[in-house]
């Protein structure tokens, strides 16, 4: 009994995992055509479009799943974020870089365009981006466990007459 609700739990956490990844991709796209009204700005490094989609994501699952186990996908992102941040300060060097070392890393990871400009703003899509969608995730899917029993989505019932 127990080992089924352990592969249980490990189903449904996987499912999260790909529900997460498919509102990252359709963020993505929209990300493409809004992103030049806030290029230039420190909000570019979050990705506004793909953090919303992963909270609507959180949102439209949890209400109807009322899964606990989705408040804790920003953990993930978090780990994730905090790894490159930590990697990529083992690397820094004084003698290659302009500013100091923490410096570097806000911008490498939070800065706008012209910030982290000599890394292509890489750190900020492979790590910043999923740490913010991540995040976002779990707090629609916190606001999905909070919706009141009236408001969620009823299930049909067939009636035989």
């Amino acid at each position: 009994m127990a080992a089924e609700r352990w592969w249980h739990s490990v189903a449904i956490g996987l499912l999260h995992l790909i529900l997460f990844g498919f509102a990252f991709g359709i963020g993505f796209v929209l990300e493409v055509f809004v992103s030049r009204y806030y290029q230039d700005s420190h909000l570019a490094a979050f990705s506004p479009c793909i953090a919303a989609t992963a909270f609507l994501m959180g949102l439209l699952v949890n209400r109807t799943r009322k899964d606990r186990g989705a408040l804790f996908i920003w953990i993930a992102g978090v780990l994730w974020l905090a790894f490159a941040i930590w990697d990529e300060g083992r690397w820094w060097e004084y003698s290659w870089s302009h500013e100091s070392k923490t410096q570097y890393l806000i911008h490498m990871f939070f800065g706008t365009a012209q910030q982290c400009s000599a890394s292509e703003c890489i750190g900020e899509l492979l790590f910043t981006t999923p740490c913010a969608a991540a995040i976002a995730y779990s707090i629609g899917a916190a606001v999905g466990l909070m919706i009141p029993a009236w408001l969620r989505p009823r299930k049909q019932t067939q009636s035989t007459s």
